[in-house]
C-alpha cells in the first residue's frame, strides 16, 4: 500500500479538502474521519456494514462527494469513519476514477474504461 494525495470536495464544489489517502485495492469504500466528512457537509445515503481488517464488523454511513485526482474529478460514495482512522481510497473510487494501481512504481494510473461485451 502506499498513500496518495487527493482532493475532497463538497458537492456542490464549494468546499474543499485535500487529504492524504491510503490505496487500499482491499476496501471497497474510500473512507475518511468524521471531521473531514463535517466539514464537507457530508451527507449519507445508505448504511453499510464493513469488515475491518480485524475481523470486527462495524456499520458506516456512506455518501456522495467529488473526489479530485490529478485531472479527474468524479462523484464517488465515501463512508465515514471514526476520528483516528486512516483515511482510504478504495477499490469503488479507483474503478469510478478508472485508475489502475502500479504497486511497483507506487502510484496510480489513468485507464480506459472495460467494456467487454461485445454487441452485434
Amino acid at each position: 500500500m502506499f498513500a496518495v494525495l487527493v482532493e475532497l470536495l463538497s458537492r456542490e464544489g464549494s468546499r474543499r479538502i485535500e487529504v492524504e489517502v491510503v490505496v487500499d485495492t482491499g476496501a471497497t469504500f474510500t473512507k475518511i474521519p468524521g471531521s473531514i466528512a463535517e466539514r464537507l457537509g457530508h451527507v449519507a445515503e445508505f448504511r453499510s456494514r464493513s469488515r475491518l481488517g480485524n475481523g470486527e464488523i462495524v456499520e458506516r454511513g456512506i455518501g456522495p462527494l467529488l473526489l479530485r485526482w490529478g485531472n479527474i474529478t468524479a462523484t464517488v460514495p465515501v463512508a465515514v469513519g471514526g476520528e483516528g482512522e486512516i483515511p482510504v481510497l478504495g477499490a469503488t473510487a479507483l474503478e469510478i476514477l478508472g485508475l489502475w494501481v502500479d504497486p511497483t512504481g507506487r502510484t496510480l494510473v489513468p485507464r480506459d474504461s472495460l467494456d467487454l461485451l461485445a454487441v452485434a
